[in-house]
């Protein structure tokens, strides 16, 4: 019944055909047997058909045809260029050892990664050099389920009289008793019965054709991390330094990249691969405030990893905390739909600006003009089409409610309005309070979060004057103790992404113009109308490679880091010398570093103006951007351990406002390792 459902007349596939030379292959050979017998008193000769008991397979290619478990392949657990099986049946016939076992452990040379069919029941062609030609799942042993861990319930354990079940993806399955999962500690009875988000994947096999889970893998994530240092060569993600030589990593990254470590099961090598980057508002949640779940950004759902280990030991969880929040902006790193990272983003404030001045007096082209204080810190005279003298602000807060604008320009002229209830940045709130400022223990604006990324105008008094500057919410966060008078700002979300704040008194941190350098060039002498001055560049706290020009009344050279404050036209003044104390960098906190130097530990606070200097001093040049990160060890003995000397740090008055850190190849060049000794309890 069965041939005549064929169309024989229909094109033969490649599968088809393949299936058919395969079925053909492991079909038994025949021979011909010719016997002389006796019929009608004459003899003849009578063919008979005999079996060989051998496959054309094996008489012919010398191959043989095992089948069982795939337990390694490469790197994991079998070795470079092998496969690994426990065997059960050779060409058709089940194993049967000595000691009554029904399988045994072999393996072959194949240089193919077959890492996805572990734990798998296969078939495994093999010539008679003991190199294989192929792997192939058998479909009919196979139950394969793979999931996130975020579907994963455990909903009963296993024991020696029951069966264990595990809901995956809404779907019950039993697992028999001892089941292993490979790449983490805990085995099935461990799984939890609450789910926790994670872009972690679980496979599970069952691999003896009941449909109950015998084994499953993991290859758990070991890092999600950001990427501060790029070169030709290789990177630096998470504070540890990998060469593109030894790794398996895009040849595309970047710095301030996420990317996600793993295992490469079949080479054994470190294999990163790059976190998605997600911008946009929170638009809807789920969960509990403070604790979310899931969140809702530009239309799509995203879940929020969990915990540090809270579906398995060693779980990569949320490197930031779950307090995101709704109708806020901010930048996710995500894997596999799971959020790692959340970093809160301000509103785009730069088109604000403060009116320090302003004419009546028309210029040739009939406009007026007015003096800003813009965003990026700049000052300028630009003309205007208005009169805006009414909204100059004054000494002691005069005219603040009007001096803090947005401003449009239309043909290089300026329009100014004030922010207000009618003029929110198209964000959601505006607010001003008197004898309110910012609260340093609760790090708030009138009782409102500051973004680190917001504008902040700022006015304040020194001695008999008064100052206008801008600093980051960054900055103002990290102030050291409470500031201002009246505030006035603009609210996105939750948060303040721009605002003005005046005090009659001094800004903690208003010596910060000062700016820290590390001189990358030559230094040449040169002599205008009888006076000395000295030329060179230098790699700045500002992350920038400038060429400046100073008064030759002080000795530097190449290496050296200075203190000045930049004037107009790069020209420094206030040059001092600050090589501070070459150091090991033991440990280091949002707020603290603690360094070996010459067998002395010392534990400093950061100043609240700590500038930072990212170098790689080998090739005397700087690093656009980069982290702290703890000495590397050179030796280490019985009775002491000697450092790599990885910065240098600057103190005043008891705290750190300058750390200069290698972070290149995390070793200071030239410096003297720095040996500390073991203490015996």
């Amino acid at each position: 019944d069965e041939l005549e459902s064929i169309d024989v007349s229909a094109a033969l596939t490649r599968d088809s055909a393949a299936q058919m030379i395969w079925n053909a292959l492991q079909a038994k050979e025949v021979k011909y047997e010719y016997t002389l017998v006796s019929e009608n008193g004459q003899l003849v000769s009578k063919v008979t058909l005999v079996d060989k008991d051998k496959t054309l397979l094996e008489d012919e290619y010398k191959a043989t045809v095992y089948e069982g478990v795939l337990t390694g392949s490469g790197d994991y657990e079998a070795g470079k260029d092998k496969l690994a099986m426990d065997v059960m049946t050779i060409n058709g016939v089940d194993y049967t050892g000595k000691d009554g076992k029904t399988s045994y452990s072999d393996d072959f040379k194949y240089a193919e990664d077959a890492t996805g069919l572990l734990g798998q029941y296969v078939k495994v062609l093999v010539n008679n050099k003991g190199e294989a030609y192929g792997v192939f799942p058998v479909d009919s042993e196979n139950t394969v389920v793979t999931a996130a861990f975020s579907d994963v319930k455990l909903v009963s354990k296993a024991s020696s009289t029951a069966d264990g079940k595990v809901k995956v993806d809404g779907t019950e399955y039993k697992f028999v008793n001892n089941a292993k999962i490979n790449g983490i500690t805990e085995d099935f009875n461990g799984l939890k019965k609450t789910a926790s988000n994670s872009a972690d994947t679980i496979t599970f096999i069952s691999n003896d054709g009941d449909n109950k889970f015998d084994v499953a893998y993991v290859n758990p994530i070991q890092t999600v991390a950001k990427v501060t240092y790029v070169s030709s060569t290789g990177f630096t993600a998470g504070g540890t330094a990998y060469d593109y030589a030894d790794v398996i990593a895009p040849k595309d990254l970047a710095k301030d990249d996420y990317v996600v470590k793993t295992t490469d099961l079949f080479t054994g090598d470190a294999k990163f691969v790059k976190a998605d980057t997600v911008k946009g508002k929170v638009t809807s949640s789920k969960g509990d405030t403070g604790n979310l779940t899931d969140i809702a950004v530009n239309g799509t759902w995203y879940q929020i990893a969990g915990a540090a280990g809270s579906a398995f030991t060693n779980m990569v969880g949320l490197s930031t905390d779950k307090s995101i929040a709704r109708d806020s902006t901010y930048t996710l790193q995500v894997v596999n739909g799971v959020v790692y990272n959340a970093k809160l983003e301000s509103a785009e404030s730069t088109d604000t600006a403060l009116v320090l001045g302003a004419s009546t007096a028309m210029d040739t082209d009939g406009n007026m003009q007015v003096k800003l204080l813009f965003a990026d810190g700049t000052t300028k005279v630009v003309p205007a089409k208005a009169d805006y003298t009414s909204m100059v602000l004054g000494d002691s807060a005069v005219n603040a409610d009007k001096a803090f604008v947005s401003y449009e320009v239309k043909d290089g002229v300026y329009k100014l309005t004030t922010i207000s209830d009618d003029n929110k940045l198209g964000k959601d709130d505006y607010d001003s309070a008197d004898d309110v400022g910012f609260v340093k223990a609760e790090k708030k604006l009138n009782g409102v979060r500051v973004a680190d990324s917001a504008v902040i105008y700022v006015q304040y008094k020194d001695g008999d004057d008064y100052k206008t500057t801008v600093i980051s919410g960054k900055t103002l966060n990290a102030m050291g103790s409470n500031f201002g008078d009246k505030c006035y700002y603009v609210v996105d979300g939750s948060t303040i992404c721009a605002a003005l704040i005046t005090a009659d008194g001094y800004m903690p941190g208003a010596s910060a113009g000062k700016l820290y350098g590390y001189i990358t060039s030559d230094v040449t002498s040169t002599n205008e109308d009888g006076t000395e001055y000295k030329e060179f560049t230098v790699w700045t706290s500002k992350n920038e490679s400038v060429d400046v020009k100073m008064k030759a009344d002080i000795d530097v050279s190449k290496k050296t880091i200075i203190s000045f404050e930049m004037g107009a036209d790069n020209f420094i003044e206030g040059v001092s010398v600050k090589n501070g104390k070459s150091a090991a960098i033991k440990d280091f906190g949002s707020d603290y570093a603690i360094f070996y130097i010459t067998d002395e530990t010392k534990d400093l606070s950061f100043d609240d103006d700590i500038q930072y200097l990212y170098l790689n001093t080998k090739d005397v040049e700087g690093v656009n951007g980069g982290e702290l990160a703890k000495a590397d060890v050179k030796t280490s003995g019985a009775d002491s351990t000697t450092y790599y000397a990885n910065c240098r740090y600057v103190a005043e008055g008891g705290k750190i406002v300058l750390i200069a850190i290698d972070t290149s190849l995390n070793k200071w060049d030239g410096a003297k390792d720095i040996t500390v000794t073991t203490t015996t309890p």
